[in-house]
């Protein structure tokens, strides 16, 4: 991923990583999720490569076979690599279900964790993934911490990069 020559600096980097936080403050996420690999041996690239499968089986299990054709009932995360080099693990905000609670709300969010422990895991053997509900906004400050880095900030990625992939 190439960034406009203005982000290459790190003061653009922290302001856009401000800006960034002030703007995921505006959602209401339901989780705080963290995909871990318990090994080194995965670049970025594949790490990229396995949240964009994860991504595929969490929406396939929460709208259905069919789920790349609705992609406003489509997960909404944003997800954040952290230490890369030595134990690569996605921290992610999700928003489960904008709208109000109904029945099938509640069913999905009861199956939530246990889906997105299952996938992760059959991804990546030796992963675990640690699922919370988000009680204090400042779990936003927590996932960005790193983006002033280079690495953390060219590894950022939104769900919506993976709407118009099959």
């Amino acid at each position: 991923m190439t960034f406009h020559s203005s982000f290459n600096s790190l003061s653009a980097r922290q302001r856009m990583k401000s800006e960034l936080v002030s703007r995921l403050s505006e959602f209401r996420f339901d989780y705080f999720v963290t995909l871990a690999t318990n090994h080194s041996t995965l670049t970025p690239r594949a790490m990229r490569d396995r949240l964009k499968i994860w991504d595929a089986r969490m929406n396939r299990f929460l709208i259905g076979p069919k789920w790349n054709r609705r992609p406003d009932e489509r997960l909404v995360w944003f997800a954040f690599l952290e230490k890369a080099a030595v134990n690569p693990h996605w921290h992610l905000l999700v928003e489960l279900d904008p709208a109000p609670p109904s029945a099938t709300a509640k069913a999905r969010q009861a199956r939530f964790e246990i889906e997105a422990k299952l996938n992760w895991e059959g991804l990546v053997k030796s992963g675990d993934v640690d699922v919370k509900t988000v009680a204090d906004p400042r779990v936003i400050e927590y996932c960005s911490k790193e983006l002033w880095s280079d690495d953390a900030f060219t590894a950022f990625v939104c769900s919506r990069e993976f709407q118009n992939n099959k």
